[in-house]
């Protein structure tokens, strides 16, 4: 293009080797030799053309070896100046050195004008492009208030409600949330909105926790006093200084049980802290009170004249010993004739008690549940199911073997099952001496020595051992119907109603009214009441 000449009277023109730039001329003077003054083939004004037609060597006005030809170190724009061509270094000076059709490219920058000198532009100017500022210019545009020194990037913040680091803040960092403090007791009013500011009013502070800002005393880490305020800011009232309360009626120093007690740090007159006293309008009643016999629980323990009690049984004998049958009374106050044993197994007699003397009357005097031991009873004693028996081996008639069993409180023996019908049986078994026979003076016992002894008679000829020793064979038991014929009744009156006759009997036979045991085989026969056999006695 002609622009791209050196000057406007240049024209850009073409050759066989391409384009370049002529100078312009006005007669064949102005042009070097092999150079005519002449028109462009394009048309135009004059300029100094190869005379050949053709650019041959070197054609370099200004002598810098850049123009047109092939001997050219390159194309030269400007031939009036050698500072000009292809291989020249761009200057800033608003020229196209280096003929590349820029001008000053490469050395332009961006600058802001720097009204407060303070090495920062203004952000709000545009900025212009060049490679030689003015001064006071420079290359940044960061300075967010150009017309204060104080004001730009890294400045220190300050509370004064500008951006004074130009970080689009206004005194970050500094502003803090502020709340009145009207008792001016260090702690805000918790229920305003706090203001946000780094320059706050007087009495403002920087927390809000008072939870009354009206009272001074009132603020967390106050002292809790019992006035039904919230003292500490804690959300609860009174804490630590409530205690339950009880009424204390009869001013014990024991509070009601019964009540339901009051939470509260300020008590009425006559309340105390606890609820433990189980009767509160009776002073003498209540915890640790003495135990008394009046069936009140007058130590408040849940029990009634413990320690007190004991049980008792009725003494009809008075012989201090009371009745086992009876069942006792647990109490502290008892009745007269009472005592604190039960060990009296017949409390109808004063004699019959505990370590009483026993004596052989068919009852168990000293209640150890043994009838007649070591009494010295006569005959041969025994013991069976509760009950005391006397094996008597001397051959007695009926009536005066009840008699003698009688006479010692004893009856002849009533069988009441097959069981002590067996314990007669062993009895009769267990007892040795010789037989009725060879016996002579009849008392049952052989060798006896006495007058009419068994000696004299067995020394007729047939010696005593030949007599032997064996059991009872037969007893007298106290069955008898001598009252009423054929309804046969016990001596004693016992109403046991087993039978265990031999078959065949009873059958009267020669008026027999009388009951005898025939140990073997075991079962009964009416006898003869005056004939004489061994008996057996048996206690009440």
């Amino acid at each position: 293009m002609d622009a791209d000449c050196g000057r406007t009277s240049d024209r850009c023109v073409t050759l066989p080797e391409g384009r370049a730039c002529a100078i312009a001329c006005s007669s064949g003077t102005d042009c070097p030799t092999g150079y005519d003054c002449a028109p462009p083939t394009d048309g135009g004004s004059t300029q100094c053309l190869p005379s050949s037609g053709t650019c041959a060597g070197c054609f370099d006005p200004d002598g810098d070896q850049y123009g047109v030809g092939n001997a050219c170190l390159g194309l030269d724009c400007d031939e009036t100046r050698a500072t000009v061509n292809e291989g020249a270094t761009e200057f800033c000076d608003g020229e196209d050195n280096d003929c590349d059709f820029g001008i000053d490219e490469g050395l332009k920058g961006q600058y802001w004008p720097d009204t407060d000198a303070d090495g920062f532009g203004d952000e709000n100017v545009t900025p212009i492009q060049t490679c030689a500022p003015e001064a006071g210019w420079v290359t940044n545009g960061d300075d967010c208030d150009d017309m204060l020194f104080a004001i730009k990037p890294g400045a220190v913040e300050v509370c004064d409600g500008a951006d004074n680091n130009c970080d689009h803040q206004s005194d970050e960092g500094l502003e803090l949330d502020y709340w009145p403090d009207g008792d001016a007791d260090g702690y805000g009013n918790k229920n305003v909105s706090p203001t946000n500011t780094c320059a706050p009013q007087s009495g403002w502070v920087t927390n809000g926790t008072d939870c009354d800002d009206s009272l001074f005393s009132d603020k967390p880490g106050g002292t809790e006093a019992c006035d039904n305020r919230d003292n500490n800011c804690n959300n609860q009232v009174d804490e630590g200084l409530k205690q339950d309360y009880w009424p204390d009626g009869d001013a014990d120093g024991y509070g009601d049980t019964n009540v339901t007690p009051t939470n509260t740090c300020a008590p009425q007159s006559g309340w105390v802290t606890n609820g433990s006293d189980c009767d509160d309008t009776v002073f003498a009643i209540k915890p640790g009170a003495v135990e008394v016999c009046d069936n009140v629980d007058n130590n408040c323990d849940t029990q009634v004249d413990e320690g007190l009690v004991q049980s008792y049984w009725p003494d009809v004998d008075l012989d201090g010993y009371g009745a086992q049958n009876a069942t006792p009374t647990i109490t502290c106050t008892p009745q007269g004739g009472w005592v604190t044993n039960g060990t009296d197994c017949d409390d109808n007699a004063s004699a019959i008690k505990p370590n009483a003397t026993e004596t052989c009357d068919g009852r168990d005097n000293d209640c150890d549940s043994v009838v007649d031991d070591g009494a010295g009873c006569p005959c041969n004693q025994s013991q069976w199911g509760g009950h005391s028996y006397l094996l008597c081996p001397t051959p007695t008639a009926w009536s005066a073997a009840q008699t003698a069993c009688a006479a010692v409180g004893y009856s002849l023996v009533a069988v009441g099952s097959s069981a002590e019908n067996d314990h007669a049986r062993n009895r009769a078994n267990a007892v040795t001496f010789c037989t009725y026979t060879c016996s002579y003076d009849g008392d049952g016992e052989c060798d006896d020595g006495g007058p009419n002894s068994d000696w004299s008679v067995c020394a007729y000829g047939t010696d005593c051992t030949d007599c032997g020793t064996r059991g009872i064979a037969r007893l007298w038991l106290g069955l008898n119907d001598v009252s009423v014929e054929g309804t046969f009744v016990w001596a004693g009156g016992d109403p046991s109603s087993y039978r265990n006759w031999a078959s065949g009997e009873p059958n009267n036979s020669g008026d027999e009214d009388c009951a005898e045991l025939i140990v073997s085989p075991g079962n009964w026969n009416d006898n003869q009441c005056a004939n004489t056999l061994p008996y057996l006695c048996e206690s009440p």
